[in-house]
C-alpha cells in the first residue's frame, strides 16, 4: 500500500486521469469480451445453425438435431413415408415422442422445403 501511496504522490492530476480511464478501459473491454462469449450466446448460435430439411433428412441428419435421437429421428422417416412430406414444421409434433416442450426446444434446428 505505500508503494502505491508513493507513486501516486509523484503523479500529476492528468496522469492520474489516464491511469484511471485505461483501468475502466480494461474493465469494459473484459466485461464485455465476457458477455459477448457467454453472456447472450443465443443470438450468436441462432445465426449459425444449420438448419436440417425434415422432408428429405436422413437418419444421421435427424439425430444432428439437438434433443433428436436414435428412435426419434426413425419416427420422423416412418411418420414421413407414411404421410408424405411435412407441409410446415408445426406437423413434426404428430410425430410420436415430439410434443410441444420437445418442438420447441427443435424449431429453430429444422425446415420444411
Amino acid at each position: 500500500m505505500r508503494l502505491l501511496r508513493s507513486i501516486s504522490d509523484n503523479l500529476t492530476s492528468f496522469e492520474k486521469r489516464i491511469i484511471l480511464y485505461l483501468a475502466l478501459s480494461l474493465i469494459v473491454g473484459v466485461t464485455l469480451e465476457y458477455y459477448g462469449k457467454f453472456g447472450n450466446g443465443k443470438q450468436k448460435a441462432e445465426t449459425s445453425i444449420r438448419k436440417i430439411n425434415i422432408n428429405n433428412a436422413d437418419m444421421e441428419d435427424l439425430i444432428s438435431i439437438p434433443g433428436i435421437g436414435a428412435k426419434t429421428a426413425k419416427a420422423i422417416i416412418e411418420y414421413r413415408h407414411k404421410h408424405g412430406p411435412f407441409r410446415s414444421i408445426d406437423e413434426i409434433k404428430n410425430v410420436k415422442g415430439i410434443g410441444t416442450k420437445k418442438f420447441n426446444r427443435i424449431k429453430n434446428y429444422i425446415v420444411v422445403r
